[in-house]
């Protein structure tokens, strides 16, 4: 566990290393960095206060995104390297779960690698503010491995360690609903590593748990939402800039569109010619059985 969170902050930083050098601030990395610098009081606590005001629905992440103006100050570079090391120990929580899936290390360093190079918005990794989100993603993930390996215990143990999941999946989404489907969909997981009746049961307790944090949240948020009939006139450019974000979001940060696209190519050549050679293999046992 530890040589393979080592390697994914390597590989963090071998991508994103030179936005850490010569980034610089967004949006909301400003806004908090004023906040703090002109409230009457830049206290922390005082920041936490601020920020509840804003995110009611998510009472959790006040005390979290108080902390880089307070610790940090006015240094972009430590601001960026937090939401590096954020994306490395948010791949470093999907090893984990993969790994109790049973994948290999081999086949779970590299899908968690992935994560890292090829995420779906690069703003977890580029602005130091959107990447605090990660704390809500590794919460659900750790939740989850926890919800896996209770799994394998019976009796009050295997349900006090699943209830610590539950607490897990909550706190998640009282962070940021980010995960909160996942968190509603995990019990599909449960099915393969229980007994439908208990894998069922274990699933039904996170239901009721998410779904109740995410009402609350919901109701406690208060956001601006735009008329019906002006999310439906700007439906067809949001649908281009979906597709685009898509894209986008296939290839690794930094690499050029041709070069992603040979590496497609390439992938596929080499997945045809492995099935290729396994089916001649298989081919081979037959006719030798």
């Amino acid at each position: 566990m530890i040589v393979a969170s080592c390697l994914l902050l390597l590989v963090a930083f071998s991508a994103y290393g030179p936005h850490v050098a010569s980034g610089g601030f967004y949006s909301d990395d400003w806004s908090s960095l004023d906040a703090y610098r002109h409230l009457p009081d830049s206290g922390y606590w005082t920041l936490v206060e601020f920020y509840a005001a804003i995110f009611g629905g998510k009472p959790l992440l006040p005390p979290i995104l108080a902390v880089p103006p307070v610790l940090f100050g006015d240094s972009v570079v430590a601001w960026l390297f937090m939401a590096v090391a954020l994306g490395a120990a948010t791949s470093t929580c999907f090893y984990l779960v993969l790994r109790t899936l049973c994948l290999q290390r081999i086949h779970a360093g590299a899908i968690a690698a992935l994560t890292l190079l090829v995420p779906w918005s690069s703003s977890g990794r580029l602005w130091a503010t959107a990447s605090v989100n990660n704390v809500a993603i590794c919460f659900f993930l750790i939740g989850l491995v926890v919800a896996l390996r209770a799994l394998r215990r019976s009796g009050n143990g295997g349900r006090g360690l699943h209830a610590l999941a539950v607490l897990l999946y909550v706190i998640s989404v009282l962070t940021y609903e980010l995960a909160g489907t996942a968190a509603l969909l995990a019990g599909a997981l449960y099915l393969t590593r229980a007994p439908r009746r208990e894998a069922m049961t274990r699933w039904a307790s996170d239901v009721v748990a998410v779904s109740a944090a995410l009402v609350w949240s919901a109701a406690a948020t208060e956001k601006y939402i735009a008329p019906l009939w002006s999310q439906l006139s700007q439906a067809p450019g949001f649908a281009v800039d979906g597709l685009r974000l898509l894209g986008q979001g296939m290839l690794p940060f930094g690499v050029s569109r041709l070069a992603g696209l040979l590496a497609f190519v390439a992938v596929i050549a080499v997945a045809l010619r492995m099935r290729q050679r396994g089916n001649e293999e298989l081919g081979g046992s037959l006719r030798s059985g």
